[in-house]
C-alpha cells in the first residue's frame, strides 16, 4: 500500500474491558481476543462470559487454547450466544501444524523453520501437549549411521530430516535395535 503508517494488524497483550482481562487481541480486517490456559480444565466459566462479552463486532471471535484433549466440558455448557463466537484449539493442534508448514512449505526461511522448531520444543518442555513424549522412543533406521555414532557418538542426520518428539533415541541396523 506504499503508505508504512498504515497498521493493518495490531498486537496487544493484556486487553482491558469493564470485566474480564484476555491475554492477547489481534485485530486486522477481523478481532480476534485469545485466552490460554495452561492447566487442563482451567476454564472459569464467569471469565469466558465475561470475554464474550467483550467481543464488538460480527466477526469477533474469542479463541481459547488450552492443553486439553477433549473440547472442555466449561464451554460446552455455555449458552450458544457465547459459544457461537469461541474458537478453541489445544496445544498439540499447534504442534501438528507447525509439523506440517515444516515439512510442506518450500517457502519457509531458515530462521522461520528455526523459531517454529523453538515453540515447538517449548511446547512440549511446558508439558502443555496432552501426549506425553518423556516415555516416547525412536527408532531411526541407521545404516551407515551406526557405525559413524559408535566411532564419534554423534548421529549424523540427513538434510531436511525432521523427527517426531521424544526422549529416547534407538538405531535399527544389521537387523537389530
Amino acid at each position: 500500500m506504499e503508505d508504512s503508517t498504515i497498521e493493518l494488524i495490531k498486537y496487544e497483550n493484556q486487553v482491558k474491558s469493564s470485566d474480564s482481562v484476555p491475554d492477547g487481541r489481534i485485530k486486522g480486517m477481523f478481532d480476534y481476543i485469545i485466552e490460554t490456559k495452561v492447566v487442563p480444565n482451567g476454564i472459569n466459566k464467569k471469565q469466558i462470559i465475561n470475554h464474550c462479552k467483550f467481543l464488538k463486532y460480527d466477526f469477533s471471535r474469542l479463541l481459547i487454547l488450552t492443553p486439553d484433549f477433549d473440547y472442555p466440558k466449561a464451554l460446552k455448557e455455555l449458552d450458544s450466544k457465547y459459544s457461537d463466537n469461541i474458537i478453541w484449539g489445544n496445544f498439540d493442534r499447534i504442534i501438528e501444524g507447525i509439523n506440517s508448514v515444516i515439512q510442506e512449505s518450500i517457502l519457509l526461511l531458515d530462521r522461520e523453520k528455526f523459531l517454529l522448531l523453538e515453540l515447538k520444543e517449548f511446547l512440549i518442555n511446558q508439558r502443555l501437549t496432552s501426549e506425553d513424549y518423556t516415555r516416547k522412543a525412536l527408532i531411526i533406521p541407521a545404516g551407515s549411521a551406526w557405525g559413524f555414532y559408535k566411532k564419534y557418538s554423534i548421529y549424523k542426520c540427513q538434510a531436511n530430516r525432521t523427527f517426531q518428539q521424544s526422549s529416547y533415541m534407538g538405531f535399527y541396523a544389521d537387523g537389530q535395535i
